[in-house]
């Protein structure tokens, strides 16, 4: 998970060490952009590992880290990991824009006088 989001770091151009939760790492920010998708993608990785390492009992078994090597790269394909990671960093980084309560547009400052 932290390849793919340091994968999506460079990509969009962000400063790898600029995190916002994680600190004193030279990978701050890809640890926090891992940390958005890690629980959806890493769970299913090794819980459907394991899975398929019991239904081969009996057969010529895979080794796990095989298994988990195979089902990463199946997930991070299928679920197209690294473009969500990138589509994350950029509304994390987005210019924020108040919304306007009545419809009357944004507010601006008064000029100065």
């Amino acid at each position: 998970m932290q390849a793919a989001a340091a994968i999506a770091v460079a990509a969009t151009g962000t400063i790898p060490q600029l995190g916002f939760i994680h600190e004193d790492s030279g990978q701050s920010f890809v640890l926090d952009i891992a940390d958005v998708r890690r629980h959806d993608v890493v769970l299913d990785i090794a819980f459907g590992a394991a899975q398929e390492s019991i239904k081969q009992a009996g057969k010529r078994p895979e080794s796990i880290d095989r298994l988990v090597r195979r089902r990463a790269a199946e997930l991070f394909r299928r679920r197209e990991v690294v473009p969500g990671l990138i589509d994350v960093i950029k509304s994390v980084l987005a210019p924020w824009e108040p919304e306007d309560d009545a419809g009357a547009g944004p507010t601006t400052a008064p000029e100065p006088t």
